[in-house]
Formats: structure tokens, C-alpha cells, sequence
């Protein structure tokens, strides 16, 4: 019994609604129609949010990594022993 009055009274204010600010308002309240659409845009907010932070922090340590391969004196270039030049035979 109590589960119906609570339901007879949102019932009753959405009517009201109705009154004051039009069958818009109130087909917008009762309808769910789109709600999944709502749902979808906020997933792809927050997806574009995440993958935002994520690419900020991410170029500087792109950034660090490089030019830590790229330093000459403990990066891959001081791993890089050139050959001894070949030296011919005077026949």
C-alpha cells in the first residue's frame, strides 16, 4: 500500500510539472526512449577524457626514452664499435 502512494504522488507532481512547464517537460521525464543514446555519449566523454590524459603523460615519457637511446655516452650510440679499417697487403 505504501509503494502505490509514493507512486500516486511522483504521479501527481509530474502532472502538475505538466502544468507548469508543458507536455515537453513531461514526455521528456516519463520517456526513456533515448537513454541509451545518453549513456553512449557519456562512455565516449569519458573514453576521450582517459585517452587524453593518457597521451599527455605519454609524450613525455616517449620523450625521456628517446633521449636516453640517443645520448652519446651511455645511449646505443656508445654501444656502436666501428670496424678496424681493412689494411691490404703490398704484393
Amino acid at each position: 500500500m505504501r509503494h502505490t502512494n509514493v507512486i500516486c504522488t511522483l504521479l501527481s507532481r509530474i502532472s502538475r510539472l505538466g502544468e507548469k512547464c508543458g507536455p515537453i517537460a513531461v514526455r521528456f521525464i516519463r520517456e526513456d526512449d533515448a537513454q541509451d543514446l545518453i549513456e553512449y555519449a557519456f562512455l565516449a566523454a569519458f573514453v576521450a577524457t582517459a585517452g587524453m590524459f593518457v597521451l599527455l603523460n605519454l609524450s613525455s615519457d616517449v620523450a625521456n626514452a628517446y633521449s636516453s637511446w640517443l645520448d652519446p655516452t651511455s645511449g646505443v650510440p656508445s654501444l656502436w664499435d666501428p670496424a678496424d679499417s681493412v689494411t691490404s697487403s703490398g704484393s
